[in-house]
């Protein structure tokens, strides 16, 4: 499985379910996530979809300020591993490489 393809299924995660911060910006309650989510339900959403086209995927979390909460996805492809943020309010759409530094 090609990285680009990952990334391009990642951007259109984007592109289809946004980041919940547009319900904040415009005060509406989410009645569905079809319209964007929270770290975790972005995370959800898009694993689900790596694992439909038989990738191999993990659900991780990361601490920020020592707490644990945040939801990222650890992918598997071309021998190498990869960690993609997919649910954060600004569009991550590449993956970062988990032996870097960033």
């Amino acid at each position: 499985m090609k990285k680009e393809y990952v990334e391009k299924i990642i951007l259109d995660s984007f592109k289809q379910e946004p980041f919940h911060n547009l319900y904040f910006k415009y005060n509406i309650l989410p009645t569905s996530f079809k319209f964007g989510g929270t770290c975790s339900d972005k995370a959800l959403s898009v694993y689900t979809i790596l694992k439909e086209n038989n990738i191999e995927v993990t659900l991780h979390s990361s601490f920020i300020n020592n707490i644990e909460s945040h939801r990222l996805l650890k992918v598997y492809i071309e021998g190498k591993y990869y960690f993609a943020d997919v649910g954060n309010a600004w569009p991550s759409v590449r993956m970062f490489p988990v032996d870097k530094n960033y």
